[in-house]
């Protein structure tokens, strides 16, 4: 379990290298690369990322509206 995270929605607990890192940093959300970036991180399951429920989450922690369209931008992101 020392390796593991909890998923943001579903707050299941998974090995950390099954999971995808957004980091908010200055206001916006990124890609977290390798774990390292610097900012808040939250995880998120692949399959988690298909739910509309997420833009909720990710609006509680930025403490502001997020576009759909950012989350596509984010979603794109990962599969590139």
């Amino acid at each position: 379990m020392n390796n593991c995270r909890t998923d943001l929605l579903t707050r299941k607990i998974y090995p950390k290298d099954q999971l995808i890192r957004f980091v908010i940093s200055h206001g916006g959300i990124v890609v977290g690369e390798n774990y390292k970036t610097k900012g808040r991180g939250y995880y998120v399951h692949p399959q988690s990322l298909q739910e509309e429920k997420l833009l909720l989450r990710f609006r509680k922690y930025l403490k502001r509206e997020i576009r759909k369209e950012e989350l596509e931008c984010l979603k794109s992101a990962i599969i590139s």
